[in-house]
């Protein structure tokens, strides 16, 4: 064989094209892995597949094989990342409500709606993460 040319197998995909083809395939491997160490309650099965495509190069004057063109596809798939559902309310305008302090019940109204306070000289204050009342 000339130098530098290889048969193509899998211990030799890590010298073509400076090594992307390796680099992509442990790229999307690494992903997966991490997929799996961020979410382990999550049993689903994560997926990294490498494809090679051959297809047929040939001189059309002959009808002779010149070449078989290669390409390579590495890909991976990880289940989708899925929020609880939160209920929320739908407008004539069609758009959605939701209450930032009540995310399970868009309805729950607020105890000091409309920018009230509680009176002065109380001993009652409102956590702002939470809108609840506070009793010192």
């Amino acid at each position: 064989m000339p130098v530098g040319q290889h048969e193509l197998t899998l211990a030799t995909v890590c010298k073509i094209d400076n090594g992307k083809i390796a680099e992509a395939l442990n790229h999307e491997l690494k992903q997966m892995v991490n997929d799996v160490c961020d979410r382990p309650g999550d049993r689903k099965v994560r997926k990294v597949t490498f494809d090679v495509e051959l297809s047929p190069n040939f001189d059309r004057d002959s009808g002779v094989l010149d070449s078989i063109n290669t390409e390579f596809k590495v890909k991976s798939r990880a289940p989708a990342r899925k929020s609880i559902v939160y209920p929320m309310l739908a407008t004539k305008e069609g758009t959605l409500l939701f209450n930032e302090h009540s995310p399970n019940d868009p309805r729950q109204g607020h105890l000091y709606a409309n920018g009230a306070q509680p009176a002065p000289g109380s001993n009652e204050r409102i956590d702002e993460d939470t809108g609840e009342v506070i009793t010192d």
